[in-house]
């Protein structure tokens, strides 16, 4: 009874049903396909598209996770962009419509599509050390792949990569139901040496694919080849030899090693087994004879000195923080403790070691610093005046340097590869006119320098200090020698070239240096003025300019007034001083027989930006009265010196003379400002003793200004350096990426000048890198293109040069651009096509023939696609095509790939 109730349903009791079913990872891995395909969207037919249409892919990217140890794939989904509808079609298996067209082989750069002939497809690749693994995890992932994309009715091709990055082994399947592909890849170091041309590869491929007897003699095999032609350069070693030509502009060329790959492509498209005969003894593949070339260019992209120098200015050293004077006696105190080692003292008296001591002379022949003081010198002449005589000093002192530091080849000469369109000019004769940025961007204004300044010079040359040698401090060195060349212009009275109207639009380095050329062309007047003054006795008609004898206390404070006027009773009244000529026919207004006279004034003190700022600043903080007062000087001034040139004068005689508009000639009446009783003018005027301008305090005191700012640049950090003259030479590396890369693309050379202007204005480091990576891959384009360009122009004769003006720069500038458009997936153009019966053509060989020992007659890589299209596995099967890609490589490895189609109902899969 007991049992029966319990066996009862009524009773309530549950049944538990274990479920004893294991999912094994097979079907776990084919779940998680089936996932990608439905998020993908990869069910059902797929669109084909014309022949004609350039294809250019996208990508997806995801991961595949699948297994108990979470393993991971990362899954690709490559695809032609979407186009319109009419230009597509879908009624058929477009993977057989992909391998029947042997027109597009080699049109794509893509890996798997140049070697399977699927241009959509899912490539799944095991992520970290289950990358290389074994056959039976291979035949694995495949038969998980063919199982999940059977059940769900998918027909893009899916493919397993293996081996890693290095030697990657390509596996795939795909179906519609009807028919099958299996995609097989061999990549072999050594190959059978029957297989390694046209007819070995023939029996290959019909061994391969087991055809039936009754076909195998057929010649309905389609055929294309591509044969690569290639050279490898690189540059002359790591350290790049300077001449006064290339010290004079900013740094150009490669800042690393950089290896240059030219390639010519011979192909033939779509050609019958019998048309071109290929074996062991014999070949018919001439590619003078090739039905197209193309021509290629590869680079290991390296950033050019002019972007390296950018960078160096924008992000600066830690080294920056100390000034030049500290990072010499650095040098100064290791030389002194490398030779007490050898002499076995603590130290060298001579030196002057110690944290106070001052470094040794930037330019004494005896210097311990890294370049010679008489190279150095030499140098300064060219940053002060630019001066060509210098150009044979430098380059010999260049030479010795070199040979005595590095050891560069007795036979030194400057680098052969032109450094800008300018020497291709010079070199080549080429008739074409070179923009730069004024014909470029007229209404572009950046905060820099004049060109071909003193300004533009130093910064120039110490981005040359700073990337072009390979010695450290030779900045330290340079800098501190120019602000000692400085001193000696200022004590000397020599000018260096510049204007004293202050540019406030230009960069703070360049104010300064106006400002220094103001303070010594002031120096040079006031000593003018001291050796020829004389007290003015003459009679007031005269018409010769008028001196006085200086104090000896000039530059001194302002005299006392109560003072002056009681040795003015002391004295009596003085005769008139400080006329510099006759004020036309005016009389003084109480005195109509004595003329009217301009007096010798004084320079205002010219400010730059910095100056008005904290003259702003000083003003702001005082109270409306003083602030008035503080602006006054200059006012007194000029009253103090007209009332010594002109004793006797009234203010309205000053008005007349300095203010014309404030008083009426008419009605000998001063303007109503000018007349209110206590106003500012009045009350200078009252307080302005006759004192004439040697004797005044100095408004403009050039020997204080032109001493802060040489101490100043002596003791600034180098990264202050680095902030005065990074705005000039990112100005004067813009000129020369106009010069270089303006047929480039003007849209980025536009964009990248609007990030100069930003960041000279701004002077925010923020904006400079961003210029930076702007200016990078300019910099980089435009060294390609020089780099090509010369490649022809010193290969191919001036005669030649002449049938084609300007074909070779536009052949080189495409085939460079088209270099830099391959994405990281090598997406882009394989080359750029040209005839090689042509004068270009002919051009292009004598080049290749020049720089390749063998002149074009063994090709470095030979690429071959076989097209098929045969019943499978039976004769009775389904005519289908299969494709067959073979890479034969010179002394390199060769690649071998298949897409073999089977009739599913014939199901046997052919092993390779």
């Amino acid at each position: 009874m007991s049992n029966e109730a319990s066996d009862s349903p009524e009773d309530g009791e549950v049944f538990e049903i274990n479920d004893f079913t294991v999912i094994t990872d097979l079907e776990e891995f084919a779940v998680s396909v089936d996932g990608l395909v439905t998020k993908w969207d990869l069910v059902g037919r797929r669109p084909i598209y014309p022949d004609t249409k350039e294809i250019v892919f996208e990508r997806l990217k995801t991961e595949l996770k699948y297994g108990d140890a979470d393993k991971v794939m990362d899954a690709v989904y490559v695809f032609p962009k979407k186009e319109n509808e009419e230009t597509v079609k879908k009624h058929c298996f477009a993977l057989r419509k992909n391998l029947e067209n042997s027109k597009s082989d080699f049109k794509h750069n893509d890996y798997i599509t140049k070697m399977f002939g699927c241009t959509e497809y899912v490539l799944l690749t095991p992520q970290g050390e289950e990358n290389s693994t074994s056959e039976d995890d291979r035949n694995f992932v495949v038969s998980a792949i063919r199982s999940a994309l059977h059940s769900i009715r998918c027909e893009v091709p899916f493919f397993v990569q293996f081996n890693g990055e290095e030697r990657p082994l390509y596996f795939g399947f795909s179906s519609d139901g009807e028919i099958s592909y299996q995609f097989q890849m061999l990549c072999l170091y050594q190959i059978n040496k029957r297989h390694t041309n046209l007819s070995g590869l023939l029996s290959l491929f019909k061994d391969h694919l087991r055809c039936p007897p009754e076909i195998m003699d057929t010649d309905d095999i389609k055929i294309s080849a591509n044969f690569h032609y290639s050279f490898e350069e690189y540059n002359r070693g790591e350290i790049k030899v300077l001449d006064s030509e290339t010290l004079l502009g900013p740094p150009i060329g490669f800042n690393k090693r950089h290896p240059l790959k030219v390639t010519v492509t011979a192909g033939w498209t779509n050609f019958r087994e019998d048309a071109l005969i290929e074996n062991e003894s014999h070949s018919d593949f001439d590619p003078i004879h090739a039905t197209d070339w193309k021509l290629s260019t590869n680079f290991e992209i390296n950033p050019g000195l002019l972007s390296a120098a950018m960078d160096d200015f924008a992000k600066r050293k830690k080294a920056d923080k100390k000034s030049a004077k500290d990072q010499l006696r650095m040098v100064d105190s290791r030389a002194a403790e490398a030779l007490g080692l050898l002499t076995g003292r603590d130290g060298i008296a001579s030196l002057r070691i110690g944290e106070k001591s001052a470094p040794s002379d930037p330019i004494s022949p005896d210097s311990h610093w890294p370049l010679p003081g008489t190279l150095v010198v030499a140098w300064l002449g060219m940053i002060f005046h630019g001066v060509e005589d210098s150009r044979e000093i430098i380059d010999a002192e260049l030479k010795e340097y070199y040979t005595e530091k590095h050891h560069v080849a007795t036979g030194w000469q400057r680098n052969d590869a032109p450094r800008s369109p300018e020497e291709f000019l010079k070199r080549y004769g080429n008739s074409e006119p070179v923009p730069d940025m004024k014909s470029l961007f007229p209404e572009l204004r950046l905060k820099a320098a004049p060109e071909d300044s003193i300004s533009e010079r130093l910064a120039n040359a110490f981005a040359h200090a700073r990337v072009s040698f390979p010695e450290t401090h030779i900045d330290s060195q340079l800098w501190l020698a120019f602000t000692r060349r400085l001193r000696n212009y200022y004590d000397t009275n020599q000018s260096i070239g510049l204007s004293t109207d202050i540019d406030l639009s230009s960069s703070l380095l360049n104010q300064k240096l106006q400002l220094f050329e103001a303070c010594i062309e002031a120096k040079k007047r006031r000593h003018l003025l001291l050796d020829s003054g004389h007290v003015d006795t003459n009679d007031a008609g005269t018409d010769e300019d008028d001196f006085f004898d200086a104090n000896s206390d000039v530059g001194s404070e302002p005299s006392d007034p109560g003072k002056v006027e009681e040795k003015e009773e002391q004295r009596g009244p003085r005769p008139p001083v400080g006329r510099l000529h006759q004020l036309g026919k005016l009389c003084l207004i109480d005195n109509p027989e004595e003329k009217l006279y301009v007096p010798i004034t004084q320079d205002r003190s010219p400010m730059t930006e910095d100056m008005l700022e904290r003259h702003s600043q000083y003003l702001f903080s005082l109270s409306e009265e003083e602030r008035v007062e503080a602006q006054l000087d200059p006012l007194r001034s000029d009253m103090s010196a007209f009332k010594a040139a002109n004793p006797g004068a009234q203010l309205a005689d000053f008005l007349r003379w300095h203010s014309n508009k404030d008083y009426d000639e008419e009605t000998k009446t001063m303007s109503e400002r000018m007349s209110t009783p206590g106003n500012s003018w009045i009350r200078c005027w009252e307080s302005a003793n006759p004192i004439p301008v040697v004797s005044q305090a100095r408004l403009f005191n050039e020997t204080k200004l032109a001493e802060e700012i040489l101490t100043n640049f002596e003791s600034i950090p180098m990264e202050k350096v680095c902030d005065l003259l990074r705005p000039v030479f990112f100005a004067n590396a813009f000129r020369e990426l106009c010069i270089a890369a303006n047929d480039l693309n003007h849209d980025k050379l536009k964009s990248l000048g609007d990030k100069i202007k930003k960041a000279t204005f701004s002077g925010h480091d923020d904006d400079y890198n961003d210029a930076v990576t702007a200016a990078e891959e300019l910099d980089q384009r435009a060294l390609c293109i020089l780099q090509v360009k010369n490649k022809f122009y010193s290969s191919v004769p001036s005669t030649d040069l002449v049938k084609v003006p300007g074909e070779i720069d536009k052949l080189v500038r495409n085939c460079v651009e088209n270099f830099f458009l391959k994405d990281d997936e090598d997406n882009g153009p394989l080359g750029l096509p040209f005839r090689p019966l042509t004068p270009i053509g002919r051009c292009v060989q004598k080049m290749m023939a020049t720089y390749s020992n063998d002149s074009m007659a063994t090709p470095e890589e030979r690429e071959y696609v076989l097209h098929w299209s045969i019943p499978r596995p039976l004769l009775a099967s389904d005519k289908m095509p299969h494709r067959m890609y073979a890479s034969i490589g010179n002394n390199t490895k060769n690649i071998i790939a298949t897409s073999v189609g089977s009739d599913v109902n014939f199901n046997i899969q052919p092993q390779m």
